[in-house]
């Protein structure tokens, strides 16, 4: 069909419904640079298929939904090998991939192969591909990565690993990655952040001068402090949204350090490029990402902080059981504040120390103030409330003998009444979180 087509370079093929491709299609195009075979029905690629076009430097083989399987030994090159940097086999049903089936691709740096069944990595099958810069394994089945399987791919920038079965992620993994920059483990299984980290295991290790992009959001994970970040030190966007995290010692613990080091984002952020530590939009934007993210995990302490109270059956006006727990916010407050004062992450940071704990104050004594409001309203209620009783006790005779000073007590309870029907809401007395960043 191209026999006479020598000096072609740009092949595109995708969309045409293709079921079979025969092995000498290609033959002729010794010239050939791009080959687009997606969106089609291929179900088997023989291994010969390229074996003319040594000089191929991307191919495209993404979205046939029928191909199984690549050719185990690789593809096969007339001089032993192609110059091919650009790979793309998303989005098909590859189930699984031999240790040599990239071994003839060692000039590789892209490698798409999201969105396939794959369940199983031999510790070699990168092992050819000592240039490869960006790797896509999402959403396959993958639920455990051998250590050593990255111990060739040391240019290696971008590693997305999102959608898989993983469960547990050594940091010894990630030993050879000396340039990793991107790293996404989002909606998997993971139940920490990185294994081995809190052991101080991970402090020799490049990654943790390297990463600038961890996203973890959508995952299994319960606890995390600052333990689990402190060992990062150019990390610049950081996604553990929508996790069951638990707001214990240790949580607030990660939410002060990262918001003291407000250079890391709380969310992924479009261009690693154009982050700048100092800027004072970023800076911002963090400190209400983190508070946000705060608030959304431990909202139920608001709900904890607020005064107990029992309702009036007649007015419905709240009123507190016992002294006690009128006091009780009071007392919780203090204590945040004492743990925040003697709380290590805030030392040798006096200038943001003071302002969160202005911030505290200020909030602590709004709750005094708007609590001793409601008194006053309650001991108004209660001064009414008594001489009404006093008032219905009257006779038809006391009514004739003072008709005006009752009157003028009819004006006054009238007054009290209106005060009595005023709908009250019991305030936060309480912190909320999004307040203390």
């Amino acid at each position: 069909m191209f026999d006479k087509m020598t000096g072609l370079t740009n092949l595109n093929l995708k969309g045409n419904g293709l079921t079979k491709i025969q092995t000498d299609s290609f033959l002729s195009l010794k010239n050939l640079r791009h080959i687009d075979l997606s969106i089609n029905e291929l179900n088997k690629i023989s291994s010969m298929i390229f074996y003319k076009n040594a000089g191929l430097d991307v191919i495209r083989l993404n979205d046939n939904p029928r191909l199984s399987e690549l050719p185990t030994d690789g593809f096969r090159s007339y001089n032993g090998y192609f110059t091919v940097y650009y790979f793309d086999i998303s989005n098909c049903a590859i189930g699984a991939l031999g240790h040599k089936t990239f071994s003839t691709m060692p000039h590789l740096t892209t490698l798409k192969l999201a969105w396939n069944n794959i369940n199983n990595l031999d510790r070699d099958t990168f092992a050819s591909l000592k240039k490869l810069i960006d790797l896509d394994l999402s959403n396959n089945l993958i639920s455990k990565l051998d250590d050593l399987i990255f111990m060739r791919n040391n240019d290696l920038t971008k590693l997305n690993l999102a959608g898989n079965p993983i469960r547990k992620l050594s940091v010894r993994l990630f030993l050879p990655l000396n340039k990793l920059r991107e790293l996404d483990v989002s909606d998997c299984e993971l139940t920490s952040l990185l294994s081995d980290n809190q052991f101080g295991v991970g402090r020799k290790y490049k990654l943790y001068q390297t990463l600038h992009s961890f996203n973890a959001s959508a995952n299994q994970i319960r606890k995390i402090s600052s333990v689990d970040v402190r060992n990062f030190k150019n990390l610049r966007s950081l996604d553990i949204t929508q996790n069951p995290i638990k707001c214990n010692d240790g949580f607030q613990d990660f939410i002060g350090y990262v918001s003291l080091n407000t250079e890391i984002m709380p969310y992924k952020m479009p261009s690693l490029d154009s982050i700048v530590a100092e800027s004072t939009s970023l800076k911002i934007q963090a400190e209400a990402g983190w508070s946000s993210l705060a608030h959304e995990v431990c909202k139920h302490l608001e709900t904890d902080l607020e005064p107990k109270t029992q309702y009036n059956k007649k007015n419905k006006l709240p009123k507190y059981n016992t002294e006690d727990e009128k006091d009780e916010n009071d007392k919780q407050l203090l204590t945040v504040l004492e743990d925040l004062e003697s709380h290590k992450i805030l030392r040798g940071r006096s200038e943001k120390k003071k302002k969160l704990m202005q911030t505290l104050s200020d909030s602590f004594e709004e709750g005094r103030a708007d609590n001793a409001e409601e008194e006053d309203t309650d001991e108004k209620y209660n001064n009414a409330e008594e001489m009404k009783d006093d008032d219905s006790s009257y006779s038809d005779d006391d009514d004739e003998e003072e008709p005006e000073d009752i009157a003028a007590n009819d004006d006054e309870y009238e007054d009290y009444e209106k005060k009595a029907k005023i709908s009250k809401t019991v305030k936060d007395h309480g912190i909320k979180l999004r307040k203390l960043i």
